[in-house]
């Protein structure tokens, strides 16, 4: 793979990403008590990985949910808001 060509590559940045995210999550919580992980810790491991400001986890996850849910307008206006809050000098 060319160099920079991963983060246009959706399945390699999603491998990544996950990679990261245990490796934070690991940090947080024992790797041999994954099976009790609570959205709390995943929450802080975003923020390990992310930008650590507490406010990251907390829109990745809102926008993880309403993904889910199919609410992609509101997912992008998560983001779009944190990035606001963030460009803000906070």
């Amino acid at each position: 793979m060319e160099w920079g060509k991963a983060a246009t590559d959706p399945y390699t940045a999603a491998t990544v990403a996950v990679a990261r995210l245990y490796r934070a999550l690991a940090a947080v919580r024992n790797p041999m008590d994954f099976a009790n992980v609570t959205e709390a810790d995943i929450r802080q491991a975003v923020n390990r990985f992310g930008e650590n400001d507490e406010k990251y986890g907390q829109a990745v996850m809102d926008c993880a949910k309403q993904l889910a849910a199919g609410d992609f307008a509101g997912a992008h206006g998560t983001m779009y808001e944190y990035g606001r809050w963030k460009a803000g000098g906070r």
